[in-house]
């Protein structure tokens, strides 16, 4: 069994899982959050890293996003951050 709790409303959403791979669970949350209307700021999970790493794979390739990371120090790269923060 699936669950999601969100913080929020405190509504509670349910899915029952055959296994705990990570495309089903992917799946899975994917559905969940069609029906939530919004995708989670915070995503906490009972799951392991190893196991959340590789669902959170799954679920960024589902919504046909991608994951970048920018080099350390480098602020114009994080501009979206950065702007506010100079502006403050």
């Amino acid at each position: 069994m699936l669950t999601v709790v969100c913080v929020y409303t405190r509504f509670a959403y349910f899915r029952t899982t055959k296994s705990k791979e990570a495309t089903e669970i992917a799946e899975h949350l994917f559905d969940i959050f069609l029906d939530m209307g919004v995708i989670p700021l915070v995503i906490q999970s009972d799951l392991g890293k190893e196991n959340m790493a590789a669902v959170m794979k799954e679920l960024v390739a589902l919504l046909g996003s991608s994951q970048t990371f920018s080099s350390a120090f480098h602020p114009q790269a994080q501009a979206i951050v950065e702007r506010p923060h100079r502006d403050m």
